[in-house]
């Protein structure tokens, strides 16, 4: 195996860090301006001609945010930088972005079918819950689970099956049981899909763990999808995992 690394462009001042890539190798990214905690969106795109990435600053909403992912058709979600308000943008045939903008919704995922995931604070609850949530523009917003705690779906695959994060940081799977119906959604503990006797599970059981999924795959290998993510083993440690579940 024969690899090689390079670092992308700067684009401007500041510290960079890519968050996402698609499958024909688009990244995005974000920049520190200097104004903590802002920063703002960058996409890098591979230029043939000159072999090397080249960056552009994403300023077609004024997109200072917090986090930013792509699909394989270019399409992105930002987080503003206020959180519980974001952007999805659209890439035109003339190369401009359509941008829309999401006053209520913090997303995180974005699939292939531009439908999105992410976070966001319930109006006129009295403890300011939050709520992981499901958004496309045929079913409109779909609120999947609140809780009082920080609620997050964090990753969403071409089936639309949700990977989460709940209250006490617990980890669960929305699964799209059957994609052409929304009759049969099931919520899934992530810790009910575990099998096996890996030494290294019996050793999370044996003190306090959280799976934190951050990412999941299509169910081209199982029923539901790989999931990836970190494990808080209690205290101070963590450790990337990824979950393989068995189909039911």
């Amino acid at each position: 195996l024969n690899s090689r690394i390079s670092l992308l462009p700067t684009v401007g001042n500041g510290e960079h860090r890519g968050t996402a890539i698609n499958d024909v190798g688009t990244i995005v990214g974000l920049r520190n301006d200097g104004v903590s905690p802002f920063v703002v969106a960058i996409l890098y795109r591979w230029d043939p001609a000159l072999q090397t990435y080249l960056g552009t600053e994403l300023v077609e909403a004024d997109l200072r945010g917090r986090t930013i992912d792509i699909n394989n058709a270019g399409q992105m979600v930002v987080v503003g930088a206020v959180w519980g308000t974001g952007y999805r943008l659209t890439p035109q045939s003339d190369g401009s972005l359509a941008t829309d903008f999401y006053e209520d919704l913090a997303p995180l995922a974005i699939n292939e079918k531009g439908v999105f995931c992410g976070s966001m604070n319930i109006p006129r609850k009295r403890f300011r819950e939050d709520a992981s949530f499901r958004y496309s523009d045929a079913d409109g917003l779909e609120i999947l689970q609140e809780s009082r705690q920080p609620d997050a779906a964090t990753g969403i695959n071409s089936a639309a099956d949700v990977c989460m994060i709940g209250e006490r940081r617990q980890g669960f799977l929305w699964w799209e049981n059957d994609p052409a119906s929304a009759d049969d959604n099931i919520l899934l503990p992530l810790d009910d899909l575990v099998v096996g006797t890996d030494l290294d599970l019996l050793q999370w059981y044996d003190a306090t763990f959280h799976i934190l999924p951050q990412a999941i795959t299509s169910r081209d290998l199982t029923g539901f999808g790989q999931i990836g993510g970190t494990a808080w083993l209690g205290g101070v440690s963590y450790a990337a995992f990824v979950l393989t579940p068995v189909p039911l």
